[in-house]
């Protein structure tokens, strides 16, 4: 199983000195302050040239301010002067021992080089210095995550050249589990030292989406090197998890999408995997784990009919087709996966509030399960409907709607208005 992730490291700027006290307490004249804002605010801005020039006058009037070095290393880093960077930084660093930014700054740059050892011990400093720093934390863990992939992939190549030399081919899942013991130690000692600092960013920081896409593709590949089936399925489900909270946080999180409907893919839930990676060439018609694995997803549906194609090639091609997200509704519907039915009802009626059918559909399942009061809300749309459906179904929804709700029913949080914004499917998955 190959998971796609983009490896995102992240650069500090310290924004309002003056407030956050990023840099240790000292005096700093109102000149000096007025510099140091101007070069930070620039920077966050793009405007490499101004903030270059406001930084070169901060340190015409403090050549010690570690916020104006680290500020000048940033500008530098972003003309492709990595080791000018790495001075400045490293300048701003000796100038304030408790200048966390100026220490994930040097961090990231042993990280690009691939000096991981380095990069862990400036990320740690920083969170040293200040245990809520997000970039430091998080850059923290992706290195530890960095690690063990990359032994991971060393290991995996080893064990394909071992098998190809006895003229054998095993499945993939079989190579994982052939890692030498010292292997898969310390891949998944690395895993769980990452976890440990992503389990931190959770709580300090709890709508940090790359850690949750992060830690779901950290369950993927535990999933792969442990060996009792049911711990891989315990992995297979906490992965399902993390990468359903960052489409909670989310809906149209690309990489998410594209991991969360390859894990699908693997583990043989073909229409879950064909629906997801629908979702994610909404997002980027040209994502390549979407585009490639969406003709497996449907070649492992159990009922390849011409109605499933049509749908995936239709929505592939205009993700804002109310009509097509309300027939592709009713399939799902009739496959009976109504998670994925009622969102893409819902997405037809966002994109048009005239999708009859749709409300139709919704209303018809919510009184089939015993949800009344919700059959209510969808018939009253279909009711206001420009063009019903047909007599039979106007006179399901009139009936419906002359149901008396039963005291539990009235007592029950009402479900939202059907014209509003769906709400994502995901949150079944936490």
């Amino acid at each position: 199983m190959r998971i796609h992730l983009t490896w995102l490291i992240t650069l500090s700027i310290c924004v309002h000195p003056a407030f956050l006290g990023c840099a240790g307490a000292k005096v700093i004249t109102p000149e000096e302050l007025v510099q140091q804002k101007a070069c930070v605010d620039y920077l966050a801005a793009g405007d490499a040239n101004s903030a270059e020039t406001r930084c070169e006058i901060c340190l015409e009037y403090n050549e010690r301010s570690a916020e104006c070095l680290n500020g000048m290393g940033m500008i530098r880093l972003s003309q492709g002067l990595e080791d000018k960077a790495r001075d400045f930084f490293t300048k701003a660093a000796k100038e304030d021992q408790n200048f966390a930014q100026a220490r994930n700054n040097l961090g990231v740059l042993e990280f690009q080089k691939g000096n991981y050892d380095l990069a862990t011990y400036q990320f740690k400093r920083a969170v040293e210095i200040d245990p809520n720093y997000l970039d430091g934390r998080y850059n923290l863990a992706l290195t530890y995550l960095r690690i063990g992939d990359e032994r991971r992939a060393k290991a995996y190549q080893a064990e394909n050249r071992s098998q190809r030399s006895k003229k054998k081919r095993l499945s993939d899942q079989k190579v994982y589990l052939n890692f030498s013991g010292s292997d898969r130690r310390y891949i998944l000692d690395h895993y769980k030292k990452a976890e440990r600092e992503y389990r931190k960013v959770f709580e300090l920081h709890p709508t940090h989406i790359p850690a949750y896409r992060d830690m779901g593709v950290i369950s993927t590949f535990r999933a792969e090197l442990l060996e009792t089936p049911e711990k891989r399925r315990n992995e297979v489900v906490n992965a399902e998890g993390y990468f359903g909270k960052c489409l909670e946080l989310q809906i149209n999180q690309e990489e998410c999408l594209a991991n969360l409907g390859h894990l699908y893919l693997a583990d043989a839930r073909y229409e879950a995997a064909l629906y997801i990676h629908l979702k994610c060439l909404a997002v980027n018609p040209n994502n390549p784990i979407c585009s490639s694995e969406l003709q497996q997803a449907y070649q492992g549906t159990e009922t390849k009919n011409a109605s499933m194609k049509k749908y995936m090639r239709r929505l592939k091609k205009n993700p804002s087709d109310a009509s097509g997200h309300y027939g592709f509704c009713a399939l799902l519907f009739e496959r009976g996966l109504t998670n994925y039915a009622l969102d893409e009802c819902n997405q037809a009626i966002a994109l048009d509030k005239d999708q009859c059918g749709a409300y139709y559909e919704v209303a018809n399942h919510f009184e089939r399960v015993g949800l009344l009061q919700n059959a209510k809300d969808y018939c009253q749309g279909y009711l206001g409907c420009e063009h019903p459906v047909s007599r039979s179904k106007d006179d399901f929804c009139r009936e419906i709607l002359e149901k008396p709700l039963t005291q539990d029913e009235q007592q029950a949080t009402p479900a939202p208005a059907a014209s509003k914004q769906p709400e994502p499917i995901y949150r079944k998955y936490l």
